[in-house]
């Protein structure tokens, strides 16, 4: 929401554009800082100076540079989805529009380079004919004038004040600086993002009518700043809602990645047990095929009395609960683990997720935990004689060691004590001594 705008509040008198024009010679050929000439706006006349110290000739022909197709590609690929949002905003009503008012949106980026313009082809009023006049097709379709409207190059605009004060803005005739805009009406708006960075600037141009005091020419001005300030605050949520759908399809392909790995089932269920989301090991625990966007219901699987069911109904926190999963070919026990999908306001909502973990497979890691790690000690290994006291000695100096070791021997010799102590190589002779 904007806060500020910078236009003509009240309605201007007979005489009024011919006193601002006086205004800019005299500070042109006289120097008179139009600072003190009260016709003027203090935004407008602080810009007439600067444009003046950026030596903006607003008498003398504009030579802007020649835009070339491959800096104007380089341009649409910088600011694609500024202009592409823009584009699907201008609808074919609002062109209509156009043709009948004589009406031209210009799109700018943040450093005022032209990106695009919107007009009907069939309108052939002065700021029309100008703008069209050289400017090269690009290979995107879009064509755009790479050419800067920054105060430095074209002096004071709405579109720069709009910029410089982050807020719309409206320049009416000889206000704006250089003689090539003074038969029209410049009304500008920024367009930003969430943080307040500008991202490009949206304009409206008309002519100006002959009877500019009239309070018809009045209304249609306020109507125009209105249009365009609505249009740039449009612009910016439909790119904010573009971004965040692009931020949630990019989290959605992480999880689902991550998914993916987890070898243990994950269940996203509804308080009704229809399965929203379900990762592949889920999917084959539950021998569901992938048959795209068939819903399932979990609760087919479970007993009437489940507990597992009125801890999902619930919405509960669940740990490690046991119950069986009823298949065509008998019951499978499984370990159920719940949490609740939580609101905005921390209250929960009528999904939960569901993680689902064979036992067995539990059972087999446990015991393969258990059986790397050392539960004796070398001092609990019994015998005094040569061999054993050799094998003991060989046995410490490797026990340190992170690396793969290969015991040799007979069944019975005591491979598996020397294994705990994770020797790297300890070769026991046939004898077992």
């Amino acid at each position: 929401m904007y806060y500020k705008t910078i236009n003509r509040a009240s309605l201007l008198q007979k005489g009024d554009w011919e006193k601002m024009e006086q205004a800019k010679r005299d500070f042109v050929d006289k120097g008179i800082h139009p600072s003190t000439n009260p016709i003027l706006r203090p935004e407008v006349a602080l810009s007439w100076e600067r444009s003046a110290a950026y030596n903006v000739q607003p008498y003398l022909p504009l030579f802007p540079p020649d835009p070339s197709v491959e800096r104007n590609n380089d341009l649409y690929k910088k600011n694609e989805r500024l202009i592409e949002t823009t584009k699907n905003m201008i609808t074919e009503e609002i062109m209509e529009l156009f043709a009948i008012t004589h009406l031209l949106v210009i799109l700018f980026d943040c450093d005022l380079n032209l990106l695009c313009f919107f007009v009907n082809p069939e309108d052939k009023s002065y700021f029309t004919t100008v703008v069209n006049e050289g400017i090269p097709a690009t290979d995107s379709g879009v064509e755009y004038i790479s050419a800067s409207c920054r105060e430095e190059v074209l002096g004071t605009t709405a579109m720069m004040l709009a910029l410089r004060y982050g807020c719309p803005a409206q320049t009416i005739g000889p206000e704006n600086f250089h003689d090539t805009l003074r038969p029209t009406i410049l009304s500008a708006a920024p367009i930003t993002d969430n943080e307040g960075r500008t991202l490009g600037i949206l304009a409206l141009t008309r002519e100006a009518p002959q009877e500019y005091w009239t309070t018809e020419a009045h209304r249609d001005q306020i109507n125009a700043l209105y249009w365009t300030s609505t249009m740039a605050l449009s612009i910016e949520q439909q790119i904010e809602i573009k971004k965040r759908n692009e931020q949630l399809h990019n989290a959605n392909r992480i999880l689902e990645a991550t998914l993916t790995f987890i070898d243990e089932g994950i269940l996203l269920v509804n308080n009704q047990g229809h399965i929203l989301k379900a990762n592949p090991k889920s999917l084959d625990i539950l021998g569901i095929q992938d048959d795209g966007d068939k819903l399932h219901n979990f609760y087919s699987y479970l007993k009437e009395n489940s507990q597992l069911k009125h801890m999902i109904s619930l919405r509960a926190n669940v740990n490690s609960m046991e119950e069986s999963l009823h298949f065509s070919d008998g019951d499978q026990t499984y370990l159920f683990s719940i949490r609740p999908i939580l609101g905005e306001q921390s209250e929960a909502t009528d999904s939960v997720v569901v993680r689902i973990s064979d036992p067995k497979q539990i059972d087999t890691y446990i015991a393969s935990r258990n059986s790397n790690v050392a539960h004796l000690t070398f001092q609990d290994i019994l015998g005094e004689t040569p061999a054993i006291t050799r094998a003991k000695d060989i046995s410490m100096r490797f026990a340190a060691s992170y690396e793969n070791i290969l015991i040799l021997g007979e069944s019975g010799t005591g491979k598996e004590l020397m294994a705990n102590e994770k020797v790297k190589e300890l070769y026991l002779g046939k004898s077992g001594k």
